[in-house]
């Protein structure tokens, strides 16, 4: 994943660079020569898709319950800030690993920082155009 990416209409990021987003604002025909096109540059942040490790903690503690009543009733009852924080660790890098090894990961984010990104077309053709970013 890039450290950028851009929007020709402020919802959908899907451009990897500036001249990706221009160059669909020029395949549309919404170019002008000498005007000014508008697009939005922002951060793309991975979603965290891993489960928290205290729903997993509290799942656990139902399935237990589930499978011996209150026999149970203690179970996991004594988890630390810091313990719970090691299974969060290594739940992601459990969850990581195997999306990896599967070719699972999302292709899709979210988009924090976002700019408004003016440029003024200087140079124009059907397959071509040349811009400059003007001062935001």
């Amino acid at each position: 994943m890039s450290d950028k990416t851009y929007s020709t209409n402020e919802s959908e990021y899907r451009y990897e660079s500036l001249e990706d987003a221009l160059g669909e604002l020029n395949d549309e025909g919404e170019l002008e020569l000498g005007g000014i096109a508008t697009v939005w540059e922002g951060e793309p942040k991975p979603v965290d898709l891993c489960p928290k490790a205290d729903w997993l903690i509290e799942a656990m503690q139902e399935s237990a319950h589930g499978a011996v009543g209150e026999f149970s009733e203690d179970f996991l009852e004594g988890v630390t800030s810091e313990q719970a924080a090691e299974l969060q660790t290594g739940l992601k890098s459990l969850i990581d690993n195997w999306m990896d090894a599967h070719k699972l990961q999302p292709t899709f984010y979210t988009v924090i920082n976002a700019r408004e990104v003016k440029a003024k077309i200087t140079e124009l053709s059907d397959t071509d155009f040349k811009y400059e970013i003007l001062a935001s």
